[in-house]
């Protein structure tokens, strides 16, 4: 089953050099195999609380935040960990300017996690763009998203 923000028929397709790449939208000049795609809304059910989310679905986070608003939206204090990869959101259809516009939208503050210095880093969007613009095909990172509170000075 592949996460998304309709529910239906879908397909996966699959990278036989690496196992965790796999895609729901056309990759690898493979051929793809059916799944059924659902979203967070249908499988988390009313009023259901949510504390902790992670995302690493090779691009197609975007379409998984469509597919969970009402998760988002019901849940005021939500952590989301969420790989970021510009050029695969688009190739998935979607971009990273809309992966923000949904955070602003239910109101996440968000920080981009620097696994080589082992710290968190504040940037703007424009920052972001800069340091991960969506025409280089290797820019990618995680980044650290909350509301409802100050995880900041929770964890540090």
């Amino acid at each position: 089953m592949g996460l998304s923000d309709k529910s239906g028929g879908g397909q996966i397709f699959i990278n036989d050099y690496n196992k965790g790449d796999n895609r729901i939208y056309e990759s690898f000049g493979a051929k793809g195999v059916g799944i059924r795609l659902t979203t967070l809304d249908e499988v988390i059910k009313p009023p259901t609380p949510i504390s902790f989310i992670k995302m690493d679905i090779q691009g197609a986070e975007v379409l998984a935040l469509r597919g969970m608003r009402r998760v988002l939206g019901e849940n005021p204090n939500l952590t989301l960990i969420s790989e970021v990869w510009p050029r695969k959101m688009e190739r998935a259809g979607t971009s990273i300017e809309e992966f923000f516009d949904i955070l602003t939208k239910e109101n996440f503050s968000w920080v981009v996690i620097d696994e080589e210095k082992k710290q968190v880093t504040r940037m703007t969007e424009r920052e972001f763009y800069k340091i991960f613009p969506s025409n280089d095909p290797d820019a990618a990172t995680n980044l650290l998203c909350w509301k409802g509170r100050n995880i900041i000075e929770e964890i540090l």
